[in-house]
């Protein structure tokens, strides 16, 4: 490529033909900068760069000395711009250590000569931390934290990392460098930058009350030291004048949260670790954030599984900052790491009562030395901490100001520089030569320290053979892993063309120099989800209550509902009801992977919000920066309301089920869901186990199985989950045969009858002979030629929605008994409950009504549960209480896994979700002995053997452990392979959770289980007799004394911190004296039999429904003989699991034509994937997209551009080249209602056809596969929009009358969501704006949408 042309006007010489001489320290950091670039371009990621020119101070004097030095320099910032997460997460899966990380809110700093022809430095100014993940989408990272927590192989601790956990403060990203100033996330010198400036200003204004010389000096000494060690500081700074977040804060300041320096080997950012940073935050006074560690691997899994009980409660700041203290408390009384390091700024002061959610990753070892500098850095902290004061209003003064004068660093003078000068250096930092690397004879430098930097574009010259070469002779010198991946890669370069690809290049990177350091992936956000309900009665008694604040007196909305359901989806609301129901269902199934029941509570929610929009404006009305002036109102009402809200403007007697309209023509089903109005409309193609939702019961829901469709796979699997209760059928007749000539005999219309029979027999069975007879009808349609103008079906629809009536609403949530297992492995859980599932088996425990059983077993599900996720198993117990069959049913809820009171608090949080439900009975099983034990009678044969000496208290005997080994060995194939074949450890494996129970009784077991108030029954079930004196009631010593022995010594050495638990030694003689004959015969002699034991399982289950029955009929809380906590039966309604007792409210009087739109749009239809027409980018800001085209096109053409509808087409069913790809369709309706970012760069002109050329940014690969992405702006009379397809062959032919005209300003950013349209719609409807009130209150075409 031939060298530009130089540039007068920006000072531009010709690219320089060989680079400069650099020092080893100016190469490696450019060297990593590039590789940077260059991986962005092989991964084809949506990288942009901008490009601004810091002023030099005395710049003459500057010039001057350049000059006579034969030369001179030009410093430029460049912001590193990425847009979307899912490029962040490409980047990390493909990088090496050679590769500098991509960093949110990356500021380069670029020296280049005067004329910009070589680049003489770059390094990075200032970054954030690494982009990470939400757990919710990166499960693994979570995972991996957690068992970086596990103490070493020698069981000393050594090598585990605590976890921390620090607040994640809801607010605006920026950084401050020692030399380069504040940066915002992708900005610099705006008032983001200029807001954290006063923060901090302010911040030590705070530190020194009325002392504004003392807060100037300590501020200086900050400055100071940032300078001495070359610092660069990351803060979240939390205000609310920089854009709404999830709360309006209750006053403005910032937290520090990075801070990184420069490795001297690389110029690589080199972050400090959390302790560090801590205490260089108590050196200078730095705002620190709260942290809490939690050391030790049980504490670790327990923060956890307590971070998911609060997001899905919405992480009320109050209850997240009392969990966290607790589990600290109770941690620290084994493991010093445990700790709280109080921050500056208390959360539920200064920002209130919505949490964001959690940044957790996994800490450094602790030793001693790191603990004393710990305890010393939180008395410092717990000194710094800082109450919220009365008055703010100097403060908001000086944010408005915008003052950024106060703090010099901030002054740091940049311009945006000339298009060329920017192209010039993206060209440079890609592509300029590293000096060391033009002559040499392999593709890396060698570090100072030790270890190479490799460089990708020397590795791109070597060509496929040398690459092979270097790799095979990589991996002869390699071993293990590393050896193993170079051969892999080294044999697929063999099979590839010369140049060697760059997927290749990627792989061969990576396995040459290694993949990042681990410690920099290690870490996750925990965001909250869901809500808290109020303490608040009824809500038909709190109707008539005040309007609650935004926490609804003690309740709360949480921070995703807020920013992702409710400010992020207002584009996708924009573009209709049904657009942003899909919008929200992808993002609760696909991004957070909930639950069924969860995901319809949020798309309640979802729907409720559209509703409120709908009737103040539409959300065209709501701007985005300034949500929560609408959104914070909606809360309170949602909250104080308990969520039975007007859903859509319904009437209050209007159809409450789902409808299944079988084989009805279009025209009788449209009209149908005229005058039904459902909320949600079902897809068939997309039916399974978990589609049905009680959500959609109050709303009504529509499924429509065309004519001469295939019966839906899992019509059969949705009706069985729960929805056939509630569902209604309308079926068209089958029209009567005319006779031998008719063609009804054809193998087609055999063919087709068969199917609707097929889908009435499947309907039918699963309403049962009752619900057929009352709630399916098959009706006569109307010939087309009969009904010329849709009279008699009009008719017919209105006779059917008459028939219809209310549907089956939902009755109040049905009595329910959550049984729970406190035990150990091998205590027969699975034998003991596998009765229960049979329907047969039922009777002793059905005497007052019908009882329905789910005993979940978490292993298997698992393997069974499509997207199981195991950290909420606890939720799945607690949905599967939900229930509304009525008629005296009760469901019965069996947790088939061990509840074990280690960590403390672990019961507490298994049994969080179930709080609130109403009408749940808990019950805990504790499996024991019956009669005398060893512990309690000891027979004359065990009387010498001191069995129990040196043993903590336990709440069961050694032949119970002793029976629960032999029977975890001796299973076989089990679901968890916890076995004698499949697990090496198994009775190590029982040891352990028995130590689990250490320093407590029975009695004191089971007296703390009921006075928890967490069971309303506690029961102890005997499951074997104890080894005690015959004369005592015991088995007389019948277990041999050295199996005993055996045992007591596992228990009394285990440690569960420690990996193995147990030494194999132990656990081998444990196999030999557990499986010997007269082991096994005299523990099977002491066990009781199963008909005994499922006697006393009866009769404690039946206590346990009977008051959850007189519960729900009396509205007495249940106590029985169990004793316990009464209070966990609830007897007022609640939104439960799945919105049992919704409420459908019609809509305000008064609300007008707004309500009534959002019922039009609400009752929108659903899609089908295989009906849709195409796919595009819509709600695109087309008036700046028409003023950036007038600058390129003169008045008389530029007047003609279309109007309404703009939109950038993505996948089109006719297209040659995408339209038979099935599976960029598939991935396109997971993106519905998504935002994408674009840029319009140049308009293509030709004399048929005008196109506005598009880059999308943010948009996952499926979405870019188009081969030209554009908006097609004006077609003249007699062509076809089809044409601009053709526009860059045309341009590439050099055909006259076609050309590109660049935008003189520079690429046009823009945004817009993707959407869908039906085969049957109008093509001009693909852009139609409006939220959800206007898309009916014009009363124009449907919104184009899913």
């Amino acid at each position: 490529m031939a060298p530009p042309a130089a540039s007068a006007s920006s000072g531009l010489g010709p690219v320089s033909a060989s680079p400069p001489p650099m020092g080893r320290e100016a190469e490696t950091a450019l060297l990593l900068v590039q590789n940077m670039v260059v991986l962005g371009k092989q991964l084809r990621l949506p990288m942009s760069y901008k490009v601004l020119e810091r002023e030099q101070k005395d710049a003459a004097a500057a010039a001057a000395a350049g000059d006579a030095a034969g030369g001179g320099r030009r410093v430029f910032g460049v912001v590193v711009h990425v847009h979307g997460d899912h490029a962040f997460k490409k980047y990390l899966q493909n990088c090496s250590s050679s590769d500098l990380l991509l960093y949110r809110g990356l500021l380069l700093q670029v020296e280049t000569t005067a004329d910009v022809s070589a680049i003489t430095a770059a390094r990075v100014q200032q970054a954030f931390l690494p982009k990470f993940e939400n757990e919710g989408q990166d499960a693994a990272v979570a995972d991996a934290v957690v068992a970086a927590a596990t103490a070493g192989e020698d069981g000393a601790g050594a090598g585990a990392r605590p976890t921390v956990v620090t607040i994640k403060h809801s607010g605006s990203l920026v950084t401050l460098s020692w030399d380069g100033g504040w940066a915002a996330k992708n900005s610099v010198a705006n008032e983001f930058t200029a807001g954290g400036a006063a923060l901090l200003r302010a911040h030590y204004d705070r530190r020194h009350p009325g002392n504004p010389a003392a807060a100037a000096a300590e501020l200086q000494r900050l400055f100071d030291v940032m300078r001495e060690r070359r610092l660069s500081l990351s803060f979240e700074m939390v205000t609310s004048s920089h854009g709404h977040h999830g709360q309006l804060p209750a006053a403005e300041y910032l937290v520090a949260t990075a801070a990184h320096g420069l490795d001297p080997a690389t110029a690589a950012p080199a972050f400090l670790g959390w302790l560090p940073f801590l205490e260089l935050c108590a050196e200078v006074g730095l705002p620190a954030n709260d942290t809490w560690l939690l050391a030790g691997h049980h504490m670790a899994a327990a923060a956890r599984q307590a971070l998911d009980v609060l997001a899905l409660r919405g992480g009320p700041t109050a209850a997240a900052l009392a969990t966290l203290g607790q589990l600290v408390e109770e941690g620290a009384q084994t493991e010093p790491g445990c700790l709280h390091l109080p921050g500056a700024y208390p959360h539920d002061q200064w920002q209130g009562s919505r949490l964001e959610g959690f940044v957790v990753a996994a800490g450094q070892p602790l030793g001693e030395e790191e603990l004393r500098r710990l305890r010393a850095v939180r008395d410092a902290m717990a000194a710094a901490r800082l109450q919220l004061p009365a008055q703010q209003a100097a403060v908001k003064a000086r944010l408005q100001a915008a003052a950024g004068g106060w703090v010099p660093q901030s002054a740091v003078p940049y311009s945006a520089a000339p298009a060329d000068v920017k192209s010039r250096l993206e060209e440079l930092l890609g592509n300029q030569a590293i000096p060391s690397l033009v002559d040499a004879p392999h593709p890396y430098l060698e570090l100072p320290g030790g270890g190479r930097l490799y460089g990708r574009r020397a590795l791109g010259r070597l060509g496929t053979p040398r690459l092979q070469a270097l790799l095979e002779a990589e991996a002869d010198a390699a071993s293990g892993k590393r050896a193993e991946t170079l051969r892999e890669v080294a044999a697929a370069v063999a099979m590839a063309e010369d140049p060697t690809p760059d997927p290749l290049l990627v792989r061969a990177m990576r396995a040459l120099a290694g993949g990042p350091e681990a410690a920099a992936t290690l870490r996750y956000k925990k965001k909250m989800l869901m809500w808290t309900w109020p303490q608040q009665p009824h809500p038909a008694a709190a109707a008539t209550a005040a309007p609650a604040d935004a926490d609804g007196a003690g309740g709360v909305v949480g921070y995703s509902l807020m920013t992702f359901v409710l400010r992020n989806g207002l584009p996708a609301l924009r573009q209709g009801a049904a657009t942003y129901g899909a919008y929200v269902d992808n993002l609760t199934r696909r991004s957070w992977g909930l639950p069924a029941g969860l995901a319809g509570q949020v798309q309640h929610f979802a729907r409720c919000w559209a509703a409120w929009v709908g009737a103040r404006g539409g959300a065209d009305a709501v701007d985005s920066n300034r949500y929560l002036e609408v959104a914070e109102p909606f809360a309170a009402e949602f909250l104080r309301r308990r969520g039975a809200m007007a859903v859509s403007g319904r009437a209050e007697d209007a159809f409450q089920g789902v409808v299944i309209c079988v084989d009805t023509p279009e025209p009788l089903t449209a009209a149908l869901r005229r005058v039904l109005a459902p909320t949600a409309e079902l897809q068939a193609g997309r039916l399974d186990g978990n589609t049905f939702s009680k959500a959609l019961v109050p709303g009504g829901a529509l499924l429509w199985l065309p004519p001469g469709s295939e019966p839906p796979k899992q019509l059969r699997n949705f009706l069985a989950s729960g929805a056939a209760p509630f569902t209604w059928v309308v079926a068209a007749a089958a029209p009567r045969s005319g006779g031998a000539g008719d063609g009804s005999s054809s193998p087609d219309a055999k063919r087709q009858k068969g199917m609707a029979e097929a889908k009435l027999r499947t309907v039918t069975a699963a309403l049962g002979a009752d619900g057929a007879a009352s709630r399916l009808r098959q009706v006569v349609v109307p010939a087309a030629e009969d009904d010329v103008d849709g009279a008699a079906t009009a008719r017919l629809a209105a006779e059917l929605a008459a028939w219809l009536g209310r549907g089956s609403p939902l009755p109040s949530a049905d009595p329910a008994v959550a049984a729970f297992f406190v035990t150990i492995p091998g205590a027969g859980k699975s034998v003991l409950t596998k009765w229960m599932e049979q329907p047969a088996e039922r009777a002793a425990i059905e005497g007052g009504g019908k009882v329905s059983v789910k005993v979940l077993n978490s292993d298997t599900m698992k393997r069974t549960v499509k997207g199981f996720n195991p950290n909420r198993y606890w939720q799945e117990v607690a949905a599967a209480t939900d229930a509304c069959l009525g008629g005296g049913h009760v469901a019965v809820a069996v947790a088939d896994k061990n509840l074990v009171p280690s960590p403390p608090g672990n019961i507490a949080r298994a049994l969080e979700p179930l709080r609130g439900l109403p009408g749940v009975a808990t019950l805990a099983l504790v499996p024991v002995v019956a009669g005398a034990s060893t512990a309690s009678a000891p027979a004359p044969a065990h009387a010498g053997a001191d069995l129990y000496g040196g043993l903590p208290d336990l709440p069961f005997p050694l032949e119970l452990v002793a029976l629960c080994m032999m029977r975890t060995l001796q299973r076989k194939n089990h679901e968890g392979g916890l076995d004698g074949a499949s697990a090496p450890a198994a009775a190590t494996v029982v040891a352990m959770f028995a130590g689990f129970y250490r320093h407590k009784t029975l009695s004191e077991l089971t007296a703390a289980l009921r006075e928890s108030g967490l069971f309303t029954h506690v029961a102890e079930l005997p499951i074997m007799s104890g080894d005690g004196a015959a004369e005592a009631g015991g088995g007389g010593g019948r277990v041999p004394v050295e199996v005993l022995q055996h045992v007591a010594a596992g228990l009394r050495e285990v440690n569960e911190r420690a990996k193995p638990q147990l030494p194999a030694e132990w656990e081998a003689r444990a196999r030999e004296l557990l499986l010997r004959p007269d082991t096994v015969a005299a523990l099977q002699g002491l066990q009781r039999g199963l008909p005994e034991v499922r006697v006393d399982m009866e009769r404690v289950l039946l206590a346990a429904i009977s008051a959850a029955r007189e519960a729900a009929a009396g509205g007495a809380g249940g106590g029985g003989a169990g004793g316990g906590g009464a209070g966990a039966l609830m007897t007022e309604p609640s939104l439960s699991a799945d919105i049992a007792d919704l409420v459908v409210q019609p809509a305000a009087a008064g609300a007008g034509t707004a309500a009534a739109a959002t019922a039009a749009a609400a009752a929108a239809p659903g899609l089908e994937e295989e009906r849709v027409a195409y796919f595009s980018v819509a709600g695109i800001d087309e008036e700046a997209l028409r003023a950036a085209a007038r600058a390129v096109l003169p008045e008389p053409l530029h007047s003609r551009l279309r109007r309404g509808a703009l939109h950038v087409t993505l996948w089109h069913r006719n297209d040659a080249g995408t339209g038979s790809r099935p599976e960029l369709r598939r991935a396109l309706m997971e993106q519905l209602g998504s935002p994408v970012e674009l840029e319009v760069a140049a308009l293509d002109v030709s004399p048929e056809v005008i196109a506005a050329q598009v880059t999308l940014l943010s948009a996952d690969e499926a979405v870019t596969a188009k081969p030209y992405h554009h908006i097609t702006l004006l077609v003249e009379k007699g062509h076809t929009a089809a044409e601009a397809n053709q526009l860059p062959a045309r341009l590439a032919a050099g055909e006259a009358g076609v050309e590109r005209r660049p935008l003189p300003g520079g690429p046009l950013a823009l945004t817009g969501v993707i959407t869908a349209v039906a085969a049957d719609e109008p093509a001009a409807a693909a852009g139609t704006p409006g939220g959800a009130g206007a898309a009916g209150a014009g009363g124009g075409k449907r919104p184009p949408v899913m």
